[in-house]
């Protein structure tokens, strides 16, 4: 399994454990402690050398919030050493245009 397949079972899993909580800062938190976790696995395993999960106020809009959207951006290098970031971008369909 790549890194973006990993990526998006991760976010797919998560956010089948809390489809049912309130959108808010701290379930932002759980998601981006989650990922987190991932992608310092895939470090350990090193399948990358840098990330960054990005799931906070910046990411997710008010009407993406209240359309029970939660966004995530996961930037990653993979190794052997990439110069750029990947991209992995999850929740609302809108991002992805």
């Amino acid at each position: 399994m790549n890194v973006k397949e990993a990526v998006q079972k991760e976010y797919f899993d998560i956010l089948n454990d809390f489809s049912l909580e309130v959108i808010d800062q701290v379930l932002r938190y759980k998601f981006t402690e989650y990922l987190n976790l991932l992608m310092n696995y895939l470090h350990f395993k090193r399948q990358i050398c840098e990330f960054r999960v990005v799931c906070d106020e910046t990411n997710n809009l008010p009407e993406d919030v209240e359309d029970g959207y939660i966004n995530v951006y996961v930037f990653y290098k993979e190794l052997p050493y990439d110069f750029e970031y990947k991209k992995v971008i999850l929740g609302n369909p809108r991002l992805l245009k």
